[in-house]
């Protein structure tokens, strides 16, 4: 298995108790915690209905940043493809992203859920990011380890033309 979790599943080996994040005001995570939540991210992840190279789009704030990098490795885990959006695109752009990138689900702050799911459709599962520990929690911490290939895709990322 050559995967981008593989990174987390090695600091998780040597430094399991060490603190993998810490956001501003926020939370902190060690990196067992984060492998934990990463790993029943991944194992929701599955429970919906999502599997190895679909895409799986991201869109929060930078205070989300542990939720962000559950959400990354989750992602990874279960062998799906990272797609971040834009927490600034409208509406129109988002689902512009969304629809190219033929993504199946979406987690998106609160106060963007309900524009953007009306944009979207009903072909793209749209969850809010503040509903989604308390459903992520009852799924076991346990590694899916979903076999993928070295050249299998781990992320799709789009510019907005300002870099």
């Amino acid at each position: 298995m050559a995967n981008v979790a593989d990174i987390l599943r090695r600091r998780t080996a040597d430094f399991a108790d060490n603190l993998a994040i810490q956001v501003d005001g926020g939370n902190a995570l060690t990196y067992r915690e984060l492998d934990e939540w990463s790993s029943r991210f991944a194992n929701w992840l599955q429970s919906v209905g999502i599997g190895k190279g679909d895409r799986v789009s991201v869109s929060l704030y930078n205070q989300s940043g542990d939720l962000h990098l559950v959400s990354y490795f989750g992602v990874q885990k279960a062998g799906a493809v990272f797609v971040p959006v834009n927490i600034r695109y409208t509406a129109r752009e988002a689902e512009q992203q969304l629809t190219h990138s033929g993504a199946r689900i979406l987690i998106v702050e609160p106060e963007l859920a309900a524009s953007w799911a009306s944009a979207v459709g009903d072909e793209l599962k749209v969850v809010a990011s503040d509903q989604l520990l308390d459903t992520v929690r009852n799924h076991p911490n346990v590694d899916p380890a979903v076999e993928t290939a070295d050249d299998d895709t781990a992320e799709i990322m789009y510019t907005s033309g300002t870099t």
